[in-house]
């Protein structure tokens, strides 16, 4: 089908062209509708063909009249917490206009199947979020948005998962730097001085302060 081919009469999904003309501000072909719910609306003629455009709007609303109907998160134009965060979710990795989107659908993370579609499966796996601080964290940020890879989490919880943060075992146990520092007498800086005194790394040098401060406890109950 040719660009210039005059659409007028043609139905598209819910939407009938009634003309169509050429708007020279945007310098684009437009067509002029009419909805099958009685709306009018100007559809650019390409979004019109394409598809991506299929009423004046009306499947939107009748799709979150339904959704608002049955699970009542978003009424009135307010989102539950919860709905919030499957709203966010879904944009951080769907939308390529979402400031987020490069750190996370830019990298490939998705929304598994079973909530991509559907608030009330989300609702269903998650429940409430504990209070108000609360959102929505990845355990393995590598990792797909899905039921046995999210949580509820604070923000200092989500602050500790953070793809950054430099990981240590300490006592058979994957911890932060930062934690592992608050279990230990030092400070941060004491753990960098040594490091960089000795030339080592930070699970060498956590272990240094291990051994270390175990051998004083076991000679301080001799």
């Amino acid at each position: 089908m040719s660009l210039y081919e005059n659409l007028t009469g043609q139905k598209f999904n819910r939407l009938t062209v009634c003309e169509e003309y050429y708007d020279s501000d945007k310098k684009i072909w437009m067509a002029f509708c009419i909805c099958e719910c009685g709306n009018t609306t100007d559809v650019r003629k390409s979004k019109l063909r394409s598809g991506s455009i299929k009423s004046c709007g009306c499947i939107v609303r009748e799709r979150m009249s339904k959704l608002n109907f049955k699970h009542g998160e978003f009424l009135n134009g307010k989102m539950s917490k919860e709905y919030q965060a499957w709203f966010n979710i879904k944009a951080r990795c769907y939308n390529s206009n979402n400031i987020s989107f490069p750190n996370y659908g830019g990298r490939g993370i998705k929304v598994c199947d079973r909530w991509l579609d559907s608030f009330e499966n989300f609702f269903e796996d998650m429940g409430r979020a504990p209070s108000s601080r609360h959102s929505i964290d990845r355990i393995n940020n590598d990792s797909d948005y899905c039921k046995e890879n999210c949580r509820w989490a604070t923000w200092k919880e989500q602050a500790r998962n953070k793809r950054n943060n430099v990981y240590v075992i300490m006592n058979n146990e994957k911890k932060t730097i930062a934690r592992a520092i608050l279990l230990l007498p030092i400070t941060r800086d004491t753990l960098y001085h040594y490091m960089k005194r000795h030339n080592c790394n930070h699970q060498e040098a956590i272990d240094h302060y291990v051994k270390k401060y175990l051998r004083q406890e076991i000679h301080g109950k001799q």
